[in-house]
């Protein structure tokens, strides 16, 4: 396979067509400098798109080794070296070619070295000048005017049509003792559909360990030309079996360079029949789309090379989505002050300086500890609320993770109860109502989120806390564990908009007091992942997209205890714990079957460590796949204050709200996971009720 941390692992489009786009770029070398030479072929590029007039998005590989690199936009033509060998060319080069002047690189640690280009294949170039878009002499000299890429931030379900886009050979893969030039003359295009990771990871078990969900898979025949018009037949699934794949290696970038024993026609680059990308497609756009609109998705990260050289796949690309937040940030700060970081650290070792294992309690007292569901099914639930931190607040982003969210539920028109320390650190928050979907920072990404943030955003403006005695203070995050928040305004639960433009109208809860006993089976609701916590050097966002919620069951709080005991001396009857998985689906209707009670014993790698642990560990590295996935039943991080119910004659009630969980030495989010019973509340409840009403 080709690993891109090394700009010779480069990329073409298998099967093309030629065509006219003008968002797409590409990017080469200066040639002239000579000292390039020695490391890099000439006639390498890569591709990228316009993000505005003086930016370009492209592969962070692409810009990484070398200093002298320019854009060529407008120009559908291919110009090594960007160096017209014509008259014409040499006329079009000189309002095509820019040159890049600074440089931004996404970054994580990493799980290995050799990993690294699975988390960081995105870049942003600055250049020395800006293009005039409305330069009626790019369609005289060059072949059109450039324009800005309609890019979304969207994730693809497997069957999506895609487009991608490129200069490159149509099916070799050119060893270092080829010298001739094997790129496209113009710009090409090939349609193919997106598979599941899944299948995938099973292609490139031999260098990856998993792919993960900042990135996304093609394979196959598109049932879409590449103007999005449809053909008339698709392809058959491209399968892989124990037979068919032993012709596939997982090649690295070395392994390739080394061959030079491979003497191949130049004919071959410019023939083949499969569909995906090649050498020096890497960095180009890939597409889908939405509406009759075609909106860019994603950058071209890598494929795989079989013992002919031929690219086949899966191919691999780096899905936009997962960098919203990197683009927007860059954006600003290249239009303000220039580039962000013309260097990248090196990598860490994912258990350099790490302990065994992590015990984290929701206690939220460290902001950075967050909550999230783990087994979720979406669901629609009108009295579930998450709450977010004014993110244009400069000083929050200091201290707190700008993706953490805490869950909550009504109990009037404009009070809701969540954890107190969700509630503590920081002044300005909003609560968000009515909607299923997370939207980070409670800003809109597009008109539908905008318009119903409208009316489902509310901020608080008054909080109150239960209040602990002297002696209780030792353990006092299990005493101070609820909280109120007052709104601003109050919500109007008849406001019929909320059907039109959000997804239901919010409801107060039916809240009841009650003691629940082992064996209880009770549904938690929340928007974060499913199966691992995130430390704090891991940047992207890993909360889920809509509202989930997975059924478990109440255990004897002695069998609670003998997980917790290196932490918490007691576990008492103001809080519950639940494990295993419920006999009731999130409805509250019968489940077929009840899976057996998962045990952790002293022998489990799972301790008790205080919170300052946890945000203290800077060297884990995890893939965003991992955020997505896992069968276990529970909270996780940021599902902190949201509610637990349970049924009661065919009726739900919330009984309690998310406290804590135990993380294994694998960062995973285990059980036994700890709830604040209501019971306890009950005085605080009602006279904090009757104090805000008065």
């Amino acid at each position: 396979m080709t690993t891109l941390h090394d700009v010779k692992c480069e990329r073409r489009i298998v099967n093309g067509e030629e065509i006219d786009k003008s968002y797409v770029v590409y990017i080469v070398w200066d040639t002239s400098n000579e000292t390039l030479t020695e490391y890099l072929d000439s006639n390498t590029v890569c591709g990228g798109f316009i993000l505005n007039e003086v930016m370009v998005v492209t592969s962070g590989a692409c810009l990484k080794q070398f200093p002298y690199q320019y854009v060529i936009a407008g120009y559908n033509k291919y110009v090594p070296g960007a160096v017209g060998r014509n008259k014409k060319e040499e006329e079009c080069m000189e309002i095509a070619k820019k040159p890049i002047i600074e440089k931004c690189y996404h970054y994580y640690p990493h799980l290995r070295l050799h990993h690294a280009w699975a988390y960081n294949d995105l870049a942003i170039a600055r250049l020395e000048t800006a293009y005039d878009f409305n330069n009626q002499a790019f369609t005289e000299k060059c072949s059109y005017q450039p324009t800005v890429a309609n890019y979304k931030y969207r994730v693809l379900q497997p069957g999506t049509d895609v487009v991608v886009y490129g200069w490159g050979s149509n099916r070799y893969h050119k060893p270092e003792n080829i010298s001739f030039d094997i790129n496209q003359d113009y710009l090409m295009a090939t349609t193919t559909k997106v598979i599941a990771l899944d299948e995938c990871d099973q292609s490139y078990a031999h260098s990856i360990s998993n792919d993960g969900r900042p990135r996304f898979c093609t394979d196959g025949e598109s049932s879409l030309d590449i103007y999005g018009e449809p053909t008339g037949t698709r392809r058959a699934n491209v399968t892989y079996t124990s037979r068919n794949r032993t012709q596939v290696y997982a090649l690295d970038v070395l392994g390739v360079r080394r061959n030079k024993t491979i003497a191949l026609r130049k004919s071959l680059y410019k023939t083949g029949r499969r569909h995906g990308p090649c050498q020096n497609d890497h960095g180009g756009p890939i597409s889908t789309w939405e509406r009759g609109e075609e909106i860019v998705v994603g950058i071209v990260t890598g494929y795989l090379v079989n013992k002919d050289m031929e690219c086949v796949g899966p191919y691999i690309y780096s899905l936009l989505h997962y960098f919203h937040r990197f683009i927007a940030c860059t954006q600003q700060k290249l239009n303000k002050q220039g580039a962000v970081r013309s260097d990248v650290p090196k990598p860490v070792s994912m258990y350099q300086s790490m302990t065994k294992a992590l015990l984290v309690l929701l206690l939220a007292r460290y902001a950075k500890c967050q909550r999230r569901i783990v087994n979720g099914e979406e669901i629609n639930k009108s009295y579930v609320v998450y709450f977010v931190w004014d993110l244009s607040d400069k000083n929050l982003t200091e201290y707190h993770d700008t993706t953490t969210i805490c869950g909550g539920f009504f109990i009037t028109e404009n009070l809701v109860i969540t954890a107190d320390e969700c509630l503590k650190i920081f002044p300005t928050q909003y609560v968000i109502a009515g909607y299923n979907k997370y939207v980070p920072g409670a800003v809109g990404r597009n008109k539908e989120e905008e318009e119903c943030l409208k009316i489902a955003k509310k901020p608080i403006i008054e909080k109150h806390y239960f209040r602990t005695s002297q002696a209780q203070l030792k353990n006092g995050w299990q005493y101070e564990e609820l909280a109120f928040a007052r709104l601003e305004t109050a919500f109007d639960f008849n406001d019929q908009a909320f059907t039109e433009k959000c997804s239901y109208q919010p409801s107060v809860a039916n809240y009841q007091f009650r003691e629940l006993k082992p064996g209880t089976d009770v549904v938690v609701y929340g928007w974060g992942s499913n199966r691992y916590h995130r430390p704090e050097n891991i940047l992207f966002d890993t909360n889920q997209s809509y509202l989930m919620a997975t059924t478990t069951k109440v255990i004897a709080l002695d069998e609670c205890n003998k997980n917790y005991n290196h932490a918490i001396n007691n576990i008492h009857n103001i809080r519950f714990c639940t494990e295993g998985e419920s006999s009731l689906d999130v409805y509250g209707q019968p489940t077929d079957t009840r899976r057996a009670n998962t045990n952790n014993t002293h022998s489990d790698p799972v301790y008790a460590l205080d919170v300052p642990g946890m945000p203290g560990n800077k060297t884990i590295g995890l893939r965003k796949s991992l955020y997505r996935t896992g069968r276990r039943y529970g909270p996780c991080q940021n599902d902190h204050g949201g509610p637990i119910a349970t049924w009661e004659n065919g009726t739900e009630i919330v009984v309690g709200i998310v406290t804590g969980y135990l993380v294994n030495n694998d960062m995973e989010c285990v059980a036994p996971y700890i709830y604040t019973e209501l019971t306890f509340f009950k005085k605080f409840l009602n006279t904090s009720l009757q104090k805000f009403k008065t």
